[in-house]
């Protein structure tokens, strides 16, 4: 016979880890970053001073692009330029920041 606070205590053991998995989930979860976002409508050359030559310089159409790749999570980010400055941003990756 099963002792009732047995099954109580597994119970709230699957609600926690069901619990934990979501957040783990929800902070992998395509958001615009803080970080990133600062940056938008500012000048590409304070970028470049702050963050350094980006890993990667494309153009495409009127937008250049300059991709950066985080050094301490697998994260890559991407800035849009347009006559000089920052008209937008996107970050692909786990644990972008």
């Amino acid at each position: 016979m099963l002792d009732y606070n047995e099954t109580s205590s597994k119970g709230c053991n699957y609600i926690v880890l069901l619990i934990i998995v979501i957040l783990f989930f929800s902070a992998c979860a395509g958001t615009k970053e803080p970080k990133a976002e600062a940056w938008v409508d500012q000048e590409e050359s304070a970028l470049v001073e702050n963050w350094g030559p980006p890993a990667q310089v494309y153009q495409s159409g009127a937008s250049k692009f300059l991709v950066y790749l985080s050094k301490e999570s697998d994260c890559r980010y991407t800035f849009e330029i347009e006559d000089g400055k920052i008209i937008d941003w996107n970050a692909k990756g786990n644990d972008c920041k």
